[in-house]
């Protein structure tokens, strides 16, 4: 049977940035070379996923701390790649979405040399939620409407070893299962440029 045409778009298409946020080259290519339908894509991400997940919680029990979290973050990488744009099944993308924000934030927390704090914003009468990592001012990082926190993680340690923390956060609502905020958007102009 052929790869649906799907499939075979978002390999490549998405390769590099799956890779550059943290998928494993190995991981994206077993998980691709296996898929041929594109309704199988988020049960499979799902279940790659799950096993960092499993390796993170028993890295956990035996006091790996640093490694739990980088097998969490990279859970929650997978967890939310398997949603990315995943509209053909809500529920299941809901159930990925969540395991995504559930590893990345128990995850993140572990991180060294600065571990990972969730956030809320009071924002117009919403709160949107963040992860802050580091001390000194604050850079918030703003994901495009294809993004989230969760990808971000890679964009950090250049900040955060110019002692500057970070903050990314959700900036939308729309069918990728968040229910947190709705879209919006505002123009700004630097401060201090």
């Amino acid at each position: 049977m052929a790869k649906d045409a799907r499939v075979t778009s978002a390999i490549s298409h998405w390769a590099p940035r799956f890779v550059s946020n943290g998928v494993l080259l190995a991981d994206f290519e077993d998980v691709t070379g296996s898929l041929e339908r594109w309704e199988d894509w988020c049960a499979a991400w799902s279940r790659r996923a799950a096993v960092h997940e499993s390796l993170g919680r028993d890295e956990l029990k035996e006091g790996h701390r640093l490694t739990a979290g980088e097998h969490l973050v990279r859970a929650g990488i997978y967890y939310h790649f398997a949603k990315f744009v995943f509209v053909q099944d809500l529920d299941q993308m809901h159930a990925a979405h969540m395991k995504a924000v559930e590893c990345y934030r128990d995850g993140v927390a572990l991180l060294k040399p600065y571990p990972g704090k969730r956030v809320a914003i009071p924002f117009e009468g919403k709160t949107i939620f963040g992860v802050l990592r580091g001390s000194g001012p604050v850079l918030i990082m703003a994901p495009g409407l294809d993004s989230t926190k969760e990808d971000r993680g890679r964009a950090r340690p250049s900040t955060t070893s110019r002692s500057a923390a970070t903050t990314s956060a959700r900036q939308r609502r729309c069918a990728t299962g968040s229910r947190s905020a709705t879209i919006w958007m505002r123009s700004a102009s630097p401060s201090g440029a």
